[in-house]
């Protein structure tokens, strides 16, 4: 029989696989947005991604806890549109854990709410808010995995329409040591103001020496 912990792992793979046959359009442009469902006491996420006609991105998140139930985060970058040309990105989110895990709620609840935007050649404005629902399971050796799901609503604003619309994240954090983690994570969703193809990225996040990426 497949321990439980496999077996969660097994379903986030399955999900993540899903992404590619559906819509997809997260954050500043059409990337999702790396959160997992854990305050960060201080995390700096450098991370690629892409999005069929969103073209290629490529950012870098600084995520600060303010102390163990708030975070702020500041990201910045640059996307490359398969049919225009080269836009910049700037972002803020702020975050509250609403729940953590325990033996009676075993998930993690992290309220989010963010103001994103993509400029240059056109405009994309959004106002995203949401929740970022998972849990850890840790493995021993300094080894964790952290499946989570980050759906959200969004005002979007382009020089085409405003739209509401609903994104929906897909992701696993791994914890390689206490430093180091992999984020995988899958979006799709959106409205017709802006990209909304399926989009995947992989970031790589770290912690400063002395600090732990998220509260045990």
């Amino acid at each position: 029989m497949i321990p439980w912990k496999q077996r969660g792992v097994a379903v986030v793979a399955a999900l993540l696989a899903s992404v590619a046959a559906t819509r997809a359009g997260a954050q500043a442009w059409n990337y999702p947005s790396f959160q997992q469902p854990l305050i960060a006491n201080r995390e700096f996420n450098f991370a690629v991604a892409y999005g069929g006609d969103g073209g290629a991105d490529f950012l870098a998140q600084w995520r600060e806890g303010l102390d163990d139930r708030n975070q702020v985060e500041f990201e910045g970058g640059l996307v490359s549109p398969t049919h225009s040309n080269l836009r910049a990105m700037l972002g803020a989110q702020y975050a509250f854990q609403l729940t953590r895990q325990t033996p009676d709620l075993p998930i993690d609840v992290l309220l989010t709410a963010g103001v994103f935007d993509a400029f240059g050649d056109g405009n994309f404005f959004r106002l995203p808010i949401g929740v970022s629902v998972g849990h850890r399971f840790p493995f021993g050796k300094g080894l964790a995995v952290t499946p989570y799901v980050h759906p959200r609503l969004s005002f979007d604003a382009s020089n085409c329409c405003d739209k509401v619309g609903l994104e929906f994240d897909l992701g696993a954090n791994l914890e390689v040591t206490p430093q180091l983690a992999v984020r995988l994570s899958g979006t799709f969703g959106g409205s017709d103001a802006g990209p909304n193809d399926p989009g995947i990225g992989l970031g790589i996040a770290w912690t400063p020496r002395g600090l732990r990426g998220a509260p045990r």
